[in-house]
């Protein structure tokens, strides 16, 4: 059975810095995990499930085409990404697990790599939690959101904010603080 995209192959390579011209039956595989495991984490299996219906039927409501355009897709790039990245610059071959060079560039070591998708997770995360605000603030178009079935094999939604950023703040109000008490009132 055909999986439902929420993205085709060439938006993802047009809405990233994925290169144009990697296959696009390489690029689905991610784009499937992507979806079924940080949309789906998101949005909870039943609205998951429904917006999968709403685009194989063509009858996305308002709301949940709003939420599709402007959140999931969005989101859906820089997840997508994420998983592929690691696979881009490492292969597994017929001859063994590989790294891929070419006689005009030079790849880049493990530590640029984990850089780069340190970046690449940011803005996942940057736009789940986007998604998270629209489905809080439109909550009563979202009734599979508001209230998830309670079978077994459900898929909660998660609504908790896992939002990181490479910027700590320190708490000012700390005994080792070495900041005056009125300085920040």
């Amino acid at each position: 059975m055909a999986k439902t995209l929420f993205i085709s192959e060439e938006y993802l390579k047009t809405n990233s810095s994925i290169p144009l011209n990697l296959d696009n039956q390489y690029l689905r595989s991610f784009i499937i995990k992507a979806q079924e495991i940080n949309i789906q984490k998101v949005l909870g299996s039943d609205l998951y499930n429904d917006i999968v219906s709403g685009v194989n039927n063509s009858d996305l409501t308002a709301a949940e085409t709003t939420l599709l355009q402007d959140y999931i897709q969005s989101c859906l790039v820089e997840w997508a990404t994420y998983t592929a990245f690691p696979h881009i610059h490492i292969r597994v071959m017929n001859i063994g697990i590989v790294k891929k060079d070419s006689d005009i560039s030079d790849p880049i070591d493990l530590d640029e790599l984990k850089f780069m998708r340190k970046q690449i997770l940011e803005m996942a995360e940057f736009y789940s939690e986007r998604m998270k605000d629209y489905l809080r603030e439109n909550k009563n178009s979202f009734p599979n959101y508001l209230n998830p079935s309670d079978n077994l094999d459900t898929i909660k939604p998660d609504k908790s904010s896992q939002y990181t950023t490479g910027m700590y703040l320190p708490s000012l109000n700390t005994p080792d603080s070495d900041l005056d008490d009125d300085c920040c009132k």
